[in-house]
């Protein structure tokens, strides 16, 4: 019986096309992933897929490699596994070690242990990066404002903005040896998703991301892709960084996500990386764009197959909302209204899964969560929701997002 070995696998509803490709592949799947994601999770797993398409799961802590390597050698007694995935952070690194182990294609040790860290990334790429400060430098050498961020950390968690001198002072007894001291970069972010075959690109995409004003831009509220803002030469000049970046990390196999600010004056910097598929609904945005799965392309880079994705045929965005209006305007009345899995145990539906479309307009209306947030948003968990949607070309999308973002980011009772 051929299987699909997933770390993170409860996660399933962040990425249903990758799981859902993946059945295309194999008869089932082999599932490491901790106790918190079972508890939260794995009650719905099943809500979509057939009843036996989970063989088997271990639920353990993502430092515990040695357990996991003897659990994997006792499947492969009894399953033919065909290909290794891992989705989560929790992950990145003990995931390497068992693939290594096991020779199963992914990104290698190094790339996976860097990813984790953002002082190694700034040492590697430090001339795309911002200005990195110490514990100890003077108030009067650094450049206002500066970012406080974990080493480890990732998706703007645990970011602090220091905007002058006298808030550096305040927060210098909180300074611990895993945190990064930065320039803080005013600027649009971007994303790049890199399809890499034995430390070669095979592809690249580049995706806009659209944020709240500072000092919240780190929360990502929507992306573009393909880049409704961005010039040839910008896009050109991300991926060429991204290259290099494959290359300094030593990335073998798998697909990278690299994540970039683009200052007014148009001076690019690098911000992380991840060793794993991109989250929020970027790689379903590909598919609305392109007709094609970067999902099928990223398994068949695991699987040593040919790698084929096409070029946009047309523009897809995506905005998250905080708070739904009441009633709600006749353009958002969609027949892909789907529900995600987290807050009300629902599953969201594979892309490819939702009816035909047309070229232009509302594509999917997904409910996060119905709890009640605040007016202004300080975290992901803050986003109640999102919609995708498309246009055929550039002035196009540009109208339709301005009516989406107008009517979904209004206060309440507006």
């Amino acid at each position: 019986m051929n299987v699909a070995l997933f770390f993170g696998g409860m996660e399933h509803s962040l990425y249903p096309d990758l799981f859902d490709e993946c059945l295309n592949r194999v008869d089932g799947f082999l599932i490491i992933d901790t106790p918190l994601n079972r508890q939260a999770h794995a009650q719905v797993f099943n809500r979509y897929f057939p009843a036996d398409v989970v063989k088997e799961a271990l639920y353990i802590e993502p430092h515990l490699v040695g357990d996991m390597i003897q659990q994997i050698k006792q499947w492969q007694g009894e399953y033919n596994i065909v290909l290794s995935v891992n989705v989560t952070e929790e992950f990145l690194v003990s995931a390497a070690f068992c693939n290594d182990y096991f020779r199963f294609e992914n990104p290698g040790v190094m790339a996976a242990k860097i990813s984790s860290d953002k002082r190694i990334q700034r040492a590697l790429m430090s001339e795309f990066s911002p200005k990195e400060y110490q514990c100890d430098t003077p108030s009067a050498d650094i450049d206002f404002p500066v970012v406080v961020k974990p080493t480890d950390s990732h998706g703007g968690q645990g970011f602090t903005i220091l905007s002058d001198e006298e808030a550096w002072q305040r927060y210098l007894p909180r300074l611990t040896e895993n945190m990064v001291i930065e320039q803080y970069i005013q600027g649009v972010d971007s994303s790049v998703e890199t399809l890499v075959v034995d430390g070669e690109v095979v592809f690249q995409g580049v995706t806009e991301e659209i944020s709240l004003p500072a000092p919240l831009d780190f929360l990502e509220m929507g992306y573009y892709q393909p880049p409704l803002n961005f010039s040839e030469e910008c896009v050109a000049t991300l991926k060429d960084y991204t290259k290099t970046l494959v290359q300094r990390v030593q990335f073998r196999t798998g697909i990278l996500h690299a994540e970039f600010r683009i200052r007014p004056d148009g001076r690019i910097f690098f911000i992380e990386f991840a060793a794993r598929p991109p989250g929020d609904s970027v790689l379903a945005m590909y598919r609305h764009s392109t007709d094609a799965s970067l999902e099928a392309q990223f398994l068949n880079v695991l699987q040593r197959e040919t790698v084929n994705m096409p070029k946009a045929k047309r523009f897809a965005g995506q905005h998250f909302y905080t708070n739904l209006p009441s009633p709600l305007p006749d353009w958002l009345q969609s027949p892909y209204q789907n529900r995600n899995c987290y807050e009300d145990t629902e599953y969201r539906v594979p892309t490819r899964c939702l009816s035909a479309r047309n070229s232009s307009g509302i594509q999917e209306f997904v409910q996060l969560t119905t709890k009640a947030t605040r007016d202004r948003p300080e975290s992901s968990a803050d986003r109640q929701g999102f919609i995708i949607y498309t246009a055929p070309t550039h002035s196009d999308m540009q109208q339709l997002s301005r009516t989406i973002a107008s009517t979904l980011h209004a206060k309440k009772g507006e």
